[in-house]
């Protein structure tokens, strides 16, 4: 029995490498396989002993399932043209839920899994950005096969101060803000400095070359907390406000480099989108109260064609599961983050969930990542947290 809990840690292991290089499942195909070894495996472990199960995790997979199902339905009984595709994906994606079950009982440390393959992304997209830069030929090699063929990835140009540099955005880079955030908590509470050290730079440089103003955001975000912490830890209250204005000043020059272009075009597209949005609900009221259905289509000026979703993910909510059931299906997404807090159980072990999880929700608000496998992902790694003791029981990574 033993081996094949060791078969399932593996397997789990292996899964969030899929979902953290693999998102679309275009390149390995092994999603479904994966997810459906691990159940399988933990069903014939279980079959003489008892489920361990923490009764928030089996409340959030009925509400979230019992939600999509009837945003399904309500797409149906409404006869709108509904893009069953996604609303299939959906669905998939919150399937990945019952993962949690499994890293409950067996006591599986998802943050430390998530954490550990992380580094996968900055290993490619670091050196995607130098082969940009010194070999052309062999970039657009690359460029072919993660923008056109895989679909995993994007390069953009981004003008700073006038020159223009390359941005390498991974799909999944957004869940960068965990291990960040983990490597700046090790930076001043742990003991090896010098690899959390790289590890930062790392990450946040990661997040640097991605271009998209959320990632870059936030990334500094979490820097300024973590160093507003170190600055407190020395008890130097006048260095730290000093410092603290220095580095916003900092930021806020940084930002007014971007190219105004861009950041008018981004943000035509996004206003575009919600103007759709009111006037799709002002057109039917109804909306707001059950929804227009999950995968309805709807005609956006953002990007002037009829489309399912957006950039602007909790707006997509609302529409569709309507404004009760939206706000029913966040607050499943941020319990964690409410219970924590509350209940008073932040410790050393999951502290620096904290400013991550608050980042990456931040990110997700433009970004149509929260309701995927890998958003799914962070949601395991956020219930699995909780009632966590300290750190001393953690595995080193």
């Amino acid at each position: 029995m033993l081996i094949l809990k060791r078969i399932i840690t593996i397997l789990f292991s292996f899964f969030v490498v899929v979902l953290i290089v693999d998102p679309a499942d275009k390149i390995f195909h092994l999603k479904i396989p994966l997810f459906l070894s691990i159940m399988f495996c933990w069903i014939l472990y279980k079959v003489k002993t008892k489920i361990k199960y923490k009764i928030d995790s089996i409340r959030i997979i009925i509400a979230l399932i019992t939600i999509t199902l009837f945003g399904i339905l309500t797409a149906f009984f409404q006869n709108n043209d509904v893009d069953y595709s996604f609303s299939i994906g959906f669905l998939k994606s919150i399937c990945i839920l019952f993962v949690l079950i499994v890293v409950i009982d067996l006591g599986l440390e998802a943050d430390v899994t998530l954490n550990k393959y992380s580094i996968l992304i900055p290993g490619l997209t670091i050196p995607f950005y130098f082969v940009s830069i010194y070999n052309p030929i062999v970039f657009s090699v690359i460029y072919d096969y993660v923008v056109i063929d895989k679909q995993v990835g994007l390069f953009a140009e981004r003008n700073f101060y006038g020159y223009n540099l390359l941005s390498v955005y991974y799909k999944t880079s957004p869940i960068l803000v965990f291990p960040l955030s983990f490597f700046c908590d090790k930076l001043i509470y742990g003991k090896n400095k010098f690899a959390s050290l790289f590890l930062v730079i790392t990450f946040f440089s990661s997040l640097i070359i991605s271009g998209t103003r959320a990632n870059i955001v936030s990334a500094t975000i979490i820097l300024l907390y973590y160093f507003y912490l170190y600055l407190n830890k020395k008890k130097n209250a006048l260095y730290s406000i000093f410092a603290i204005a220095s580095f916003f000043f900092l930021f806020i020059t940084f930002l007014l480099s971007l190219s105004f272009g861009e950041k008018e075009a981004s943000s035509e597209i996004k206003a575009g989108h919600f103007n759709s949005f009111l006037d799709n609900t002002a057109s039917n009221p109804q909306y707001l109260i059950w929804g227009q259905g999950l995968g309805s289509k709807y005609y956006s000026q953002g990007v002037g064609e009829f489309t399912t979703q957006t950039e602007l993910t909790y707006f997509d909510l609302v529409r569709f599961f309507g404004f009760p059931l939206a706000i029913l299906f966040m607050i499943c997404i941020v319990y964690p983050l409410i219970y924590l807090i509350i209940n008073k159980k932040i410790t050393d072990r999951n502290r620096y969930c904290i400013i991550a999880f608050l980042t990456y929700l931040f990110i997700s608000g433009t970004n149509p990542l929260l309701i995927s496998s890998t958003g799914m992902l962070i949601i395991v790694v956020m219930y699995s947290l909780l009632d966590e003791k300290s750190s001393k029981s953690r595995t080193a990574l």
